[in-house]
């Protein structure tokens, strides 16, 4: 925890340089605020002060402190998103792989946070989705059993049609036999 904080507080202060300086004097508040909620774990509180200083300071590194916030507000798919935006921003990052590895692990949390969600609120849905799949599996079995039928009909057809259209029967006690009318 206060290595990450001692992290904010590095980036923060490379990227104030790029404010005005009433801006940066309220931005570094909003930050110090925002860094003692999330201590406090108040994040979102943090989150909201982080936000504020970001849309006074534009420091890259409150982008990082507001994906920190909104992971502990166990909300992955937002806090990937700010990590993205916070590697775009800084264009050289030392940790980039790390950090891009997290978004993605970011990103997964939250489609099982999606599924699980779809379970509580609409479980007629993925049950829905079921049936419709033993359904496909079904009408295959179906089409390739009628499609089976119709080729060995047409065999049959075909070979009775080819032997029974034949003038002549070998016959082997007796030779080659016309057929009668």
């Amino acid at each position: 925890m206060i290595r990450i904080v001692s992290m904010w507080v590095i980036l923060f202060v490379a990227g104030a340089a790029q404010a005005s300086g009433a801006q940066q004097a309220r931005a570094r508040v909003l930050y110090d605020e925002g860094r003692a909620e999330f201590v406090a774990e108040r994040y979102q509180s943090a989150y909201d002060r982080f936000r504020e200083a970001y849309g006074l300071s534009s420091s890259p590194a409150l982008l990082y402190n507001m994906a920190a916030a909104l992971e502990a507000l166990n909300r992955p798919g937002e806090a990937a998103e700010k990590l993205r935006a916070y590697l775009r921003a800084v264009g050289e990052e030392p940790n980039r792989g790390g950090l891009e590895a997290r978004a993605r692990i970011l990103d997964e949390s939250q489609r099982q946070l999606d599924v699980e969600h779809l379970r509580r609120e609409r479980p007629q849905l993925l049950a829905l989705d079921a049936v419709e799949r033993r359904g496909r599996r079904r009408g295959l079995a179906i089409g390739l059993g009628v499609g089976g039928g119709v080729v060995a009909v047409g065999l049959a057809l075909g070979l009775g049609l080819y032997f029974g259209l034949r003038g002549t029967y070998p016959d082997s006690s007796l030779g080659v036999q016309r057929a009668t009318p």
